[in-house]
């Protein structure tokens, strides 16, 4: 491999233009071989550490192994940042944002977790950032900014969803009170074409042509027209026949 066949590891770019720094480190003495790892302040999710790791003359296998890389910053604040195995004994530590956004220098070591509640422990290393002439002119992002932009988003949705609900319930309550002042009306209009009637049959204006129907040509008046009509055909009818000769 090419760490272990060089004394020197030199950094390079990878395809994606990330500036990588390979680093070969013995679990007991720390760092076997490595040029100065230095990073700038505009190195924004472009630092990678590929860190080889190695036990004497040998590579040191953390395939069954959860690695995880502790930074600590020039502020003193410290980062946990879980490594990505490339190979058998190769992880890398993409040091993403604030891992390279203070100017000043990085301590950082490693743990090796196994299974059975065993952790190795690495000796220090670090590595310094220097400040890029345009830094200040850089939004400083923060890793967890994806989260926060998500969450924004679903917020945001929520509450166009709730608009819309508020809109339609709204609407919902006009329809119902319109509808309910229609009712309001109608029974109005209902029971003032009650009031006209009883006032007209009240006046005896209502129904003249009924009031005649229940009036006999003798004068009698019946109470209702059908008692008329019941005491007309009660009566004995005549025939009349005409005789001619």
């Amino acid at each position: 491999m090419y760490l272990f066949n060089n004394p020197t590891a030199i950094s390079y770019t990878n395809k994606t233009g990330d500036k990588v720094y390979p680093v070969v480190v013995d679990i007991k003495q720390g760092v076997v071989s490595s040029e100065t790892i230095s990073f700038m302040t505009a190195d924004v999710n472009t630092g990678i550490l590929s860190v080889a790791f190695v036990e004497g003359e040998s590579a040191y296998s953390v395939n069954d192994a959860t690695v995880v890389c502790s930074v600590q910053r020039p502020d003193g604040s410290t980062l946990e940042l879980v490594c990505t195995k490339v190979a058998d004994s190769i992880v890398e530590v993409p040091l993403g944002v604030n891992g390279t956004s203070q100017q000043g220098n990085y301590l950082f070591d490693f743990k090796i977790a196994r299974v059975g509640s065993k952790t190795i422990g690495v000796p220090l290393l670090n590595y310094t950032v220097n400040s890029s002439i345009s830094s200040e002119d850089i939004v400083q992002e923060d890793d967890r900014l994806p989260i926060l932009n998500e969450l924004i988003s679903t917020i945001e949705n929520a509450t166009t969803d709730s608009k819309n609900s508020t809109t339609l319930c709204n609407q919902a309550t006009t329809n119902s009170i319109n509808a309910t002042n229609n009712a309001i009306q109608s029974t109005k209009e209902v029971n003032n074409a009650l009031v006209s009637i009883k006032n007209a049959i009240a006046s005896g204006t209502v129904d003249l042509e009924l009031k005649q129907l229940r009036t006999s040509v003798d004068g009698t008046i019946y109470n209702t027209a059908n008692d008329r009509i019941n005491a007309i055909e009660m009566q004995p009818y005549i025939s009349f026949e005409e005789v001619i000769g």
